[in-house]
């Protein structure tokens, strides 16, 4: 992933968690369900 910072929320198991970059949601198992943070 790049240090790109364009915030994105992610969701797993319905936990939510904001992350730098939709490349690190998806890294991490996250599904992206919106721009910005949560």
């Amino acid at each position: 992933c790049t240090r790109e910072y364009a915030p994105v929320c992610g969701r797993r198991h319905g936990e939510m968690r904001t992350f730098p970059n939709s490349c690190e949601a998806r890294a991490a198992d996250y599904r992206v369900v919106g721009d910005g943070p949560c």
